[in-house]
């Protein structure tokens, strides 16, 4: 079922949404949100909202202007409801468009199956599929009407497949944001900053991860800023990383340690905010200092 809600405001553009539910009641009844077999959802705690209100034109829309769109977001019921099964907020639908790659073992692709082990990613609260617009080679967003292409996040990641060891990894949030203004001289970012939550497996202080990409996107490394503004490629040697090809893809493993330079909340909390970007970066630059304001890069 698809539920409805009526605002008392408008969204505005950018603006940062959540949504939550709670269950009235602590039996199957008609007080509580049910899906079709009169399951009632289960209670969940705020979770992001992909908000899609468009940005004004030579005014900012009031309060009584035609509804915000934001995307749809199913709340988790009983086992006949899988648009949220992972609860990361996007909807199973929408995943389910994620193109499949072949597995290492050469199996056929499976549908909406980003990362190739054989199972759909909206099952699985470790793995996030989504498509995200191109941008120009400053990372500058573009509207949403211009070409897209597909992501895959994994979490717990050995090699692009969900490490045993760290299950219970979750990823809770993943957006498309401009890149900074003043990027290192010959990077270029063609989707943009990419942000994202997730929350470590028990047990962990670090969390491994492996974003897929399509390879005519030319990146060659996973960029990201340290404390002191430094833009490192984590994807590399040095930092535990690597840059692979697998089922036609293009894939960056790399590590982040929860509290540490990389990890933007800057705790250690078993939770890590890491904005960073799928970048290209000529390597006859790597390890020069910048013309420009922004740190060095490595």
């Amino acid at each position: 079922k698809t539920v409805t809600l009526t605002l008392a405001m408008a969204v505005s553009h950018g603006q940062s949404v959540t949504v939550a539910y709670a269950d009235p009641t602590t039996d199957d009844d008609a007080n509580a949100i049910q899906d079709t077999a009169g399951n009632d959802a289960a209670t969940f705690a705020a979770m992001a909202v992909d908000n899609r209100t468009p940005a004004p034109q030579g005014q900012t829309p009031s309060a009584a202007s035609a509804p915000s769109t934001l995307s749809t977001l199913s709340a988790p019921a009983g086992p006949t409801d899988k648009s949220t099964q992972d609860s990361d907020g996007i909807p199973g639908s929408a995943k389910d468009q994620t193109p499949g790659i072949s597995s290492p073992a050469g199996t056929a692709p499976v549908a909406g199956d980003g990362n190739g082990d054989g199972i759909q990613d909206n099952t699985q609260a470790a793995v996030h599929s989504t498509r995200l617009v191109l941008s120009n080679p400053t990372g500058a967003s573009q509207p949403a009407d211009t070409t897209s292409t597909p992501v895959t996040l994994v979490a717990g990641s050995q090699d692009g497949k969900l490490d045993p060891d760290s299950s219970g990894a979750r990823i809770t949030r993943l957006v498309q944001e401009d890149a900074p203004a003043e990027l290192p001289q010959g990077m270029e970012t063609p989707l943009g900053l990419l942000s994202f939550e997730a929350t470590l497996a028990t047990g962990r202080s670090s969390q491994t991860f492996s974003l897929y990409l399509d390879p005519a996107l030319g990146v060659n490394g996973y960029w990201t800023r340290d404390s002191a503004g430094n833009w490192v490629n984590l994807s590399s040697a040095p930092y535990g990383g690597k840059v692979a090809s697998e089922g036609g893809r293009l894939r960056l493993d790399f590590e982040i340690s929860d509290g540490g330079p990389f990890d933007a909340d800057g705790r250690a909390n078993g939770a890590l905010t890491a904005p960073g970007a799928a970048a290209q970066m000529p390597l006859s630059l790597v390890g020069q200092a910048p013309d420009a304001a922004g740190g060095l890069w490595f």
